[in-house]
């Protein structure tokens, strides 16, 4: 019926502290319960430290990719780059973006 709870094992919204050791403005996948009153996300534990930072990092990665697209900016996006733990050079990561941008400029805005 259309009163009833449904468990959903994972929504995609802002955090809004549903993750407590992400920051408050970034996306998070959690389990939730949808009614019809809206989506309820539900309230994480504290994950060990490990597993936070690294999520931490890849969230500030994310950031800075879409900020380096909305502002067309390369220094932005060779930042994102810079910061992923499988780029081992700066060099690399240069020519990595470059070579990107160039295979995709036909659906990309010109950087600067």
């Amino acid at each position: 019926g259309l009163g009833l709870a449904r468990h959903l094992e994972a929504v995609t919204i802002v955090n809004n502290g549903a993750m407590p050791d992400m920051p408050v403005d970034a996306a998070v996948e959690v389990p939730a319960q949808a009614d019809a009153g809206g989506v309820h996300p539900c309230r994480m534990a504290p994950m060990p430290e490990a597993i936070a930072a690294m999520l931490r990092l890849q969230t500030s990665i994310n950031k800075l990719t879409v900020e380096a697209f909305l502002e067309r900016s390369k220094e932005k996006l060779l930042q994102a780059l810079l910061l992923d733990p499988t780029v081992d050079s700066y060099r690399g990561a240069v020519a990595m973006m470059e070579a990107l941008l160039d295979v995709q400029k036909d659906y990309l805005p010109t950087f600067a």
